[in-house]
C-alpha cells in the first residue's frame, strides 16, 4: 500500500529537481538524477530518497510509479488514484520534456536529501543524456535487467541493497536496508502507512549526522561517535517496541555514547547507548516507580528489559 505522505514526498522531490530546468527536462536525465541521488543516499544513510521502485529497462533505471504519471501526462490520461497527489504539479510538453507547474515545498524534503540532489543536478544538468543513460548501467541495474528478460522484457525491480552496494555502503548499511525492507512486523519498514516510519527516517539522519561528528565536536575533549554505537542505535529504533513515538530527544554524548529520551504522560525512560553495552534509567510519573538498570550487554536480551520499561511508560 502506498503511503499518501510518501506520494506527496515523491511530488516534491521531483519539483525540487525541476526547478531547475525551467524550460522542462527529458525523462531520462530525471530518471538518472533521482536515481543517482537514491543509490547515494541508501549507500550513505541506508534511507531511500523517494518511495519509489526504480526498474531496470534498457536505457537504464526508470522510477515506476513516476514513470507511469509521466506516460499518463504525455497521453494526456487522467492521474486517478495515488496518482491524483500529482494533479496540477507537471505537464509534459510538445517536445516531450517534463515541466513543473507549481514549486515544490522545499520543508517537506529532509535537508540533507537536498543537498544531495542539488549535488547530481549541478553534476548532470548539461550532461548529455545519452551517455548518461548509459552511465547507469551499473551493476545493480544489471542484475535486474538481465534477470527480468534483458531489452525485450526489462522491467524487474533493481534491489536496493544492490543500489547501496554499488554506491559504496558497507556490509552494515546493507542489513539496515534489507530490515526496512523487509515486511517483519517486529520492525518498522518502508510500508508502514504511519507516523512511526516518518520518526525513524528523521532520527535516522540524525544519527547520520552525529555519525560524521569528529573527535573534540564539542571545543573541547568530546570523543568522536563509534560506528557501532550509532548502528546499534539505529537497530534499536527499527524495532517496532522501541516506542519510537515516545522518543523526546536523541544527542551525542562527549565519551562517545548517545542517549536517548521517552517520555509520555510524566513518566520518562533515558538510555544511554555505546558501542556494546548500554544501561538505561526508568521513573513513573508521580516518581514512586524508580529503575536505573545496570550495564546491559547490547543484545535482545538486554533490550527485552529496555522494552518492558517503555511498555511502562505507555500504560
Amino acid at each position: 500500500m502506498r503511503n499518501y505522505d510518501q506520494n506527496i514526498r515523491l511530488k516534491n522531490i521531483v519539483l525540487y529537481i525541476l526547478k531547475d530546468f525551467k524550460g522542462g527536462t527529458d525523462y531520462i536525465k530525471l530518471y538518472k538524477i533521482l536515481y543517482f541521488a537514491s543509490r547515494e543516499q541508501l549507500a550513505e544513510t541506508g534511507i531511500p530518497l523517494i518511495y519509489d521502485n526504480f526498474k531496470a529497462w534498457h536505457k537504464g533505471p526508470v522510477p515506476s510509479f513516476t514513470g507511469s504519471i509521466v506516460k499518463r501526462l504525455e497521453k494526456k490520461e487522467p492521474l486517478t488514484g495515488h496518482m491524483s497527489s500529482f494533479e496540477g504539479a507537471l505537464k509534459v510538453n510538445a517536445n516531450k520534456k517534463v515541466q513543473a507547474l507549481t514549486e515544490a515545498d522545499n520543508e517537506s524534503i529532509p535537508e540533507y536529501t537536498r543537498h544531495l540532489i542539488d549535488k547530481y543536478i549541478r553534476k548532470y544538468k548539461f550532461y548529455n543524456s545519452i551517455q548518461l543513460s548509459k552511465d547507469s548501467h551499473d551493476e545493480a541495474w544489471r542484475e535486474a535487467y538481465e534477470e527480468g528478460g534483458g531489452k525485450t522484457h526489462g522491467n524487474a525491480i533493481i534491489n536496493p541493497v544492490s543500489m547501496a552496494r554499488v554506491g559504496g555502503g558497507d556490509e552494515d548499511i546493507q542489513n539496515l536496508i534489507k530490515l526496512l525492507f523487509s515486511h517483519d512486523h517486529e520492525y518498522i519498514t518502508v510500508y508502514d502507512n504511519s507516523d512511526e516510519w516518518k520518526n525513524n527516517e528523521e532520527l535516522a539522519f540524525e544519527i547520520h549526522h552525529i555519525m560524521k561528528m569528529t573527535d573534540s565536536w564539542d571545543g573541547d575533549d568530546a570523543e568522536a561517535i563509534p560506528k557501532t554505537t550509532a548502528l546499534n542505535c539505529r537497530k534499536m529504533i527499527l524495532k517496532k517496541k522501541a516506542s519510537i513515538l515516545n522518543i523526546e530527544s536523541l544527542y551525542p554524548t562527549p565519551s562517545g555514547t548517545i542517549c536517548l529520551d521517552w517520555r509520555k504522560n510524566g513518566a520518562k525512560v533515558s538510555a544511554e547507548i555505546g558501542d556494546s553495552k548500554f544501561a538505561f534509567y526508568y521513573s513513573s510519573s508521580d516518581r514512586k516507580d524508580i529503575y536505573d538498570s545496570p550495564t546491559l550487554d547490547f543484545n535482545d536480551a538486554g533490550l527485552d528489559m529496555l522494552f518492558q520499561y517503555l511498555e511502562k511508560i505507555e500504560n
